[in-house]
């Protein structure tokens, strides 16, 4: 029996990052563990969760990122840990500080 590890992405920083940088430490982490890990996971919160966090820092949109990502990591499968679907804004406005962030 084959038993599958998953790696937890976050989708907002915890150390004060933004933007850019916070895409690059996302994507440091997944080279180092590409070769460990069969799957990634990320949330899709419109805003961090965390009550600690701000609600003003830097978050990442759940699907553009994935999309991103499967083009970038060909080795690993990629999935949403919960989607936002219910009140996710219909148009491709909350898609866009993700796409500027990792484009």
């Amino acid at each position: 029996m084959k038993i599958d590890f998953g790696w937890r992405i976050p989708e907002f920083p915890i150390n004060g990052t933004r933007g850019v940088e916070f895409v690059a430490q996302i994507l440091h982490s997944l080279e180092r563990v590409e070769e460990s890990f069969d799957s990634a996971w990320l949330s899709d919160h419109m805003v961090p969760w965390a009550d600690w966090q701000s609600p003003d820092a830097d978050n990442l949109e759940g699907w553009t990122t994935i999309n991103y990502l499967i083009g970038v990591f060909k080795r690993l499968s990629f999935g949403h840990i919960v989607l936002s679907n219910s009140y996710r804004k219909r148009t491709m406005g909350s898609f866009k500080p993700s796409l500027s962030f990792i484009a």
